[in-house]
């Protein structure tokens, strides 16, 4: 609880009453890799950073080519 009252800016003081039925494991990846591997693969940044790079290689190839 501790760690959520500073991820919350909460004085260590306050008293924290959690819902009922919220602990639940279900739709967690398998491990931290699974889990990084997905957040890059959804995070929309990285989508647009991959596209410039393709479009980079293209740009490359096609210069080759004259």
């Amino acid at each position: 609880m501790a760690s959520l009252r500073r991820l919350l800016a909460l004085p260590p003081e306050t008293d924290l009453q959690l819902a009922p039925g919220g602990e639940t494991d279900a739709g967690l990846p398998a491990s931290r890799e699974v889990a990084l591997v997905e957040a890059y693969r959804r995070r929309p940044e990285v989508k647009v950073a991959r596209q410039a790079v393709k479009r980079g290689r293209i740009e490359v190839e096609r210069a080759r080519r004259g």
